[in-house]
């Protein structure tokens, strides 16, 4: 999942770099903004081992999404407040890479439907 949000960052700067390398920059700032959460995310679900209650897998999942949001907007606000960007640019990264994270989940059930055939 997280590959799919790199690969559609990657596209959409290679896009902005047309405009210029601020734009570029801002893109990939803007994807960063949203990567950097997703691998916390990850990171942090995953490794909280095969825990065998269920309640236990819901509460890691309730609180490692909740430290992504608070860390997509911590990163937001921090890259928004010391770097200037262009708003347009930056916005389409991290949108970019958070509808690469909805579209992978369609992308993987596509992958196995293909395989079944």
């Amino acid at each position: 999942m997280i590959i799919l949000q790199c690969l559609a960052v990657l596209i959409i700067a290679f896009a902005w770099g047309f405009m210029g390398f601020a734009s570029m920059t801002s893109a990939l700032l803007g994807g960063v903004a949203s990567i950097v959460p997703s691998l916390y995310f990850a990171w942090r679900f995953f490794a909280s081992g095969k825990a065998s209650e269920p309640h236990k897998i819901v509460a890691a999942f309730y609180r490692s999404e909740l430290v992504k949001l608070l860390l997509s907007v911590v990163l937001v606000l921090g890259i928004l407040s010391m770097v200037r960007v262009q708003m347009p640019a930056f916005l389409t990264g991290f949108i970019g890479a958070n509808m690469g994270m909805w579209f992978a989940p369609l992308l993987m059930m596509n992958k196995k439907r293909w395989a079944n055939e």
